[in-house]
């Protein structure tokens, strides 16, 4: 967290846990459990990314973005959230959340294998789009110069994405074969 501390989602338990990791008196790793946020029952909350000193948290369970704002008391509290599709969630399960430099909000969403992006910026959160993510179980992705790169797990492929001048993916240009991607790490 920008405070210097871990937060850990725990989606079954529809929480955020809060820890500060230092250095014990023998050198070792000290960790200390400092609170737990509770978010909307039933969100399940997998990734998190950070726009303005807010949290945004990908609801998995729930199909919604959720942004989140520390209270005088360091909870955190909802002051927005928003569905990513339409209709019932059903087997469609969110998974990564990133935030680039212009405030755009991206996140995959498994089952239904669409990449959506939202605006964030000025407090705020809006669906702005959404476009199939190249592949079927979008598990993780990258943004590159240029592109978004989609680990597509259950196609055995990273989707080569282009972005447009706002920051909108568009149709895929390119597959990379990989077994079961997961993970995409730009170096």
């Amino acid at each position: 967290t920008p405070d210097g501390t871990v937060l850990v989602a725990d989606l079954g338990g529809d929480a955020l846990h809060e820890f500060r990791v230092t250095v014990s008196p023998d050198g070792g790793p000290a960790i200390e459990a400092l609170r737990v946020h509770h978010v909307t029952p039933g969100a399940g909350p997998r990734h998190m990314a950070w726009i303005d000193g807010d949290l945004l948290v990908a609801g998995e369970l729930d199909g919604r973005v959720h942004r989140l704002r520390r209270d005088d008391s360091g909870s955190f509290v909802t002051v927005a959230a928003v569905p990513t599709f339409e209709g019932a969630v059903g087997e469609s399960l969110l998974s990564h959340i990133e935030v680039d430099e212009a405030g755009r909000v991206y996140v995959a969403v498994r089952g239904r294998d669409l990449l959506v992006v939202l605006d964030a910026r000025d407090g705020g959160l809006a669906v702005v789009g959404s476009v199939p993510c190249g592949g079927v179980w979008p598990r993780h992705f990258a943004r590159v110069p240029g592109f978004v790169l989609v680990a597509n797990q259950m196609s055995d492929a990273v989707a080569v994405l282009p972005l447009d001048a706002e920051g909108m993916p568009g149709v895929a240009v390119a597959q990379i074969p990989v077994g079961t991607p997961t993970c995409v790490v730009p170096l």
